[in-house]
């Protein structure tokens, strides 16, 4: 008995002392997936440089409660791993809320502050308020429940060890990796726009069924094959243009003023046509569409499909 008690007290040192030694791997791997979670897919772009000047009007953004959540669940890890590599050093806990602190919110501050070079990710001052909360969170589970957590590790182990045989332990092992790699394997095409079918027609003011009618007037349709910055909206409205014509993210441009078919000015699409009845359109407000009259390509989008596919990311503007 107490040769069982003694190899108990030394596995459960040996798990201590490899928890010591995987806490740099822990702050590494959290900072990657934070970095991961947050700037993903990098897509930075020099147009957003001029608001790196205007810092307040780039954190002027708002946020709601389950991006706060995950926010603060986002760097529980890195504070916890991050507080058991500073504890080797610095015994003093002012010492160590301090570090923790700063850490936490200097790498968010980071992040967002590279953020407002991405055209799809918005920065606020609550981002960094929520991971500091979340860095400070990480280290109270430290302190709090470290030695609770190495134990109960350990009796799950030991129940393994017990009610497993080799054979098994190998398969399950097998069985989660192949279900992590096909989930992984997914997510991307889940994430992104790349499955978009370019078959498609374009219609404006109905669905392609012909059974879901919108009634209002459309003088213009722009899509570009990215997301644009706040800076380009608020230049859009004061120009009355979205995007000049030769910015090559200009993937088709629709004027509806005439009685006829509508082409696209940039030449990459094809021509809409209308549906139904033919409509009304006036100089100063475009055409109007109701149940009786909407548009419809004469042929499939591709041109336009294809270029978002690519980047997964577009605007529209009409």
């Amino acid at each position: 008995m107490k040769k069982i008690v003694k190899n108990h007290q030394l596995s459960i040192s040996y798990l201590y002392d490899l928890f010591d030694k995987l806490s740099p791997i822990i702050v590494i791997l959290s900072t990657a997936v934070i970095l991961f979670a947050t700037l993903f897919p990098f897509n930075f772009s020099q147009k957003l440089i001029p608001e790196i000047t205007n810092i307040s009007y780039a954190f002027r953004h708002k946020t709601d409660l389950t991006d706060s959540v995950n926010n603060v669940l986002l760097f529980i890890p890195f504070g916890f791993g991050l507080s058991n590599v500073i504890n080797k050093y610095r015994k003093n806990i002012i010492e160590l809320i301090l570090i923790i602190f700063i850490a936490s919110s200097g790498l968010s501050f980071t992040v967002e502050f590279l953020q407002i070079l991405l055209p799809s990710r918005s920065t606020t001052i609550a981002d960094i308020v929520n991971n500091s909360i979340g860095g400070l969170l990480g280290f109270l589970c430290f302190h709090i429940w470290k030695y609770k957590i190495i134990n109960s590790i350990w009796l799950f182990l030991e129940k393994i060890r017990n009610s497993l045989s080799i054979k098994t332990t190998i398969l399950a092992g097998i069985t989660y990796t192949i279900f992590c790699l096909i989930i992984a394997a997914n997510l991307p095409i889940i994430t992104s726009l790349s499955n978009w079918d370019n078959r498609l027609f374009l219609h404006i003011g109905n669905e392609g069924t012909g059974d879901r009618p919108w009634r209002g007037n459309i003088y213009e349709l722009v899509i570009a094959d990215r997301s644009i910055s706040p800076i380009e909206v608020e230049n859009a409205f004061s120009q009355n243009k979205l995007l000049s014509d030769n910015d090559t993210a200009l993937i088709a441009a629709y004027k509806f003023i005439g009685k006829d078919n509508f082409s696209d000015k940039t030449g990459n699409s094809p021509t809409l046509s209308w549906q139904g009845e033919s409509g009304k359109t006036e100089e100063t407000t475009g055409a109007f569409i109701d149940s009786r009259n909407w548009l419809k390509t004469s042929f499939s989008v591709s041109s336009i499909t294809d270029k978002i596919r690519r980047s997964s990311q577009f605007t529209l503007s009409k």
